[in-house]
């Protein structure tokens, strides 16, 4: 609206000022008509005084417009994908796409989306989404389709008026910074509008960091103190890691360290070099495997609790972790 001018609901108000005698203001206003073609709108403004000023002639105070609508439909499209940045190449996902409308119902709309050569369609060729009836030219791993989408019917005059919701299934074949994806709805007697959105893929990477706590609150153990390791993982992406994927953390416990137990939670199976029996005393090597095991980006595993207790005084003892994964995204750091 114009400065200092302000809107509630289908009401607009405007502070016009101090008016010497016999001056004016004009106020510039820009609306949608959202009515139908063939419909009169009448526009009516008034103006009360304020400050204490009384109006001599309060008849001129209201003045009204007529107008008449002639048939016409504003279209607009805002494009966005189910995801976010980035996609691993080989992930599935949609782009959707949000059709309106002013003014009158749009007869045989049609939107166009040629996609680029990083995407392919998922099958089905032919689909309906939202209302849409949609036709790829071809599906994975044929890259770079393009989509045609056509819905038919009646509707009503209005403002910003939804289409449907359309969910197009793709699939990313190759890598690409910002790759911008532009769909196009058009309609008989409408300008066309554009909806574009930007994809940056890339090779699936999880990197992921290896942890390690300790329960005894102090740098210095009692000999014979039992107490916890605690080992985890947390993936630092950007690719998450899913659930048919595995990886292994392998804990090497020094001599001077005598393992108790180890408890694995759901999802993990742990060995011991040392066999199946407990206690055992260093040097042995403990694996824990996952199966089933998902995690997201800036996902940390469950804790696997070892049981350890000092032998020996006067040495530091160094136990460390690792981390390694397989059938997943690759892990290079």
């Amino acid at each position: 609206p114009p400065a200092g001018c302000t809107v509630v609901g289908a009401q607009l108000s405007c502070a016009v000022g101090a008016l010497a005698a016999n001056a004016s203001r004009i106020l510039d206003i820009e609306g949608v008509v959202s009515a139908g073609g063939g419909s009169t709108l009448v526009h009516t403004a008034d103006i009360a005084g304020g400050g204490g000023v009384g109006d001599g002639v309060a008849g001129n105070n209201v003045a009204s417009a007529p107008m008449s609508v002639s048939p016409g439909t504003v279209l607009s499209l805002v494009k966005a994908k189910s995801v976010p940045d980035p996609v691993d190449r080989g992930q599935a996902f949609a782009f959707t796409l949000e059709p309106r409308y002013s003014g009158d119902y749009p007869t045989s709309a049609q939107i166009v989306d040629a996609m680029p050569a990083n995407f392919c369609a998922v099958a089905p060729a032919s689909f309906n989404t939202g209302g849409w009836s949609c036709t790829a030219s071809s599906t994975c791993p044929a890259a770079g389709p393009t989509l045609t989408c056509m819905r038919s019917g009646t509707g009503s005059a209005g403002y910003q008026q939804s289409l449907g919701s359309i969910s197009l299934p793709v699939q990313a074949v190759s890598n690409g910074s910002g790759v911008n994806n532009t769909a196009t709805v058009s309609a008989p007697g409408a300008s066309p509008a554009n909806g574009t959105v930007a994809t940056t893929v890339i090779d699936p990477i999880s990197d992921f960091r290896a942890n390690k706590s300790k329960s005894w609150p102090q740098a210095a153990v009692p000999v014979g103190q039992a107490f916890n390791y605690t080992l985890s993982s947390t993936n630092l992406g950007p690719s998450a890691f899913p659930a048919t994927g595995v990886f292994t953390l392998t804990d090497s416990v020094p001599a001077g360290l005598q393992v108790n137990g180890i408890t694995a939670p759901a999802g993990f199976t742990c060995a011991s070099s040392g066999g199946g029996s407990f206690p055992q005393a260093g040097p042995v090597t403990l694996t824990c495997t996952s199966a089933g095991v998902a995690v997201p980006l800036n996902g940390t595993t469950p804790g696997i609790a070892v049981n350890v207790q000092a032998t020996a005084t006067g040495s530091t003892l160094t136990n460390s972790v690792c981390v390694a994964t397989a059938g997943g995204p690759l892990d290079n750091a």
